[in-house]
């Protein structure tokens, strides 16, 4: 089997397209940090804040152009064949709903992979730290095919320590899959090809792991991308909530939050969700509530 990407514009446009929709959304996220329009305790909960309006209409455009083009990233040149094929560390895959997000309840074919570099309190999948198998990339997607499901999510562990992980991500979008990538937010997301689905850990307090966040990845966010806040107690809500005021992230991505999986009681974060007036996606681990905490769903 072959995998070729698809040259849709000349390699040095889509460089600078890429480069200049990056300097164009982070430097609109470090404006929106400094404005003091946020130090006179106003807030974004269901509105555009006016000192950003003009980024959103950049926004916009940039997004449109893209879609039009459907531009990939360039430095996908070489072929994948059988023969000489990048392979992956893979802890398992499995066919299931949809757990979490936007695309909750929805059946999913799911590549994990092994391997991460954070250690959070509230971690669900350690066995993914090590344990995995070498794959190659067209039996991954020749997998996924056979599950006959058009959406795929690849994840971890964190997939984006792996290489390759972005050569597996070209070639299910170059199959016609629909695909998510869950990310902990600790690697740069530049190279991820525009048309995949980012999903993004904002890794709060009680994970342990706040400071890791790579807070230029704020630049590559889309509309239909979700930045994702697993919350641990009402310190953690509390933290969380003046993240998405202070940098107005719902005003251009989809943000999430979740109860960790024992600790406060759901409905708990939703009256505070509530009571705030919160721009949030409130969400829980559907997956979960069906199977509880069992491997391969």
């Amino acid at each position: 089997m072959n995998i070729e990407p698809q040259n849709k514009e000349p390699q040095n446009f889509e460089v600078l397209f890429r480069h200049s929709t990056f300097l164009v959304r982070y430097s609109a996220v470090q404006t929106i940090k400094n404005v003091n329009y946020f130090s006179n305790n106003k807030r974004c909960h269901g509105g555009l804040c006016p000192p950003i309006i003009a980024a959103f209409v950049v926004f916009a455009s940039i997004n449109s152009f893209a879609k039009t083009y459907k531009l990939r990233k360039p430095n996908q040149q070489s072929t994948i064949n059988n023969h000489q094929s990048p392979t992956l560390s893979v802890s398992e895959t499995f066919l299931s709903l949809q757990g979490e997000g936007a695309w909750a309840g929805w059946p999913c074919f799911f590549i994990r992979l092994s391997g991460c570099n954070l250690r959070c309190t509230y971690c669900d999948t350690q066995y993914a730290y090590n344990e995995g198998k070498k794959r190659d990339i067209p039996g991954l997607v020749d997998e996924w095919r056979k599950s006959r499901v058009g959406l795929v999510q690849v994840t971890g562990g964190e997939p984006l320590l792996q290489a390759e992980t972005l050569v597996l991500l070209e070639a299910l979008l170059n199959e016609g899959a629909r695909v998510l990538l869950e990310t902990n937010g600790s690697l740069a997301l530049g190279n991820v090809p525009r048309e995949v689905i980012k999903i993004v850990d904002r890794k709060t307090p009680g994970s342990g792991m706040e400071e890791f966040f790579l807070e230029e990845n704020l630049g590559w966010l889309n509309q239909g991308d979700q930045l994702k806040f697993v919350i641990t107690d009402r310190e953690d809500y509390e933290w969380a909530r003046e993240e998405v005021i202070r940098l107005c992230l719902s005003c251009y991505t989809e943000v999430l939050f979740s109860p960790v999986w024992g600790g406060p009681v759901p409905f708990q974060l939703a009256e505070w969700i509530i009571a705030d007036r919160l721009s949030v996606r409130f969400q829980i681990q559907l997956h979960k509530i069906l199977w509880g905490e069992k491997r391969g769903t």
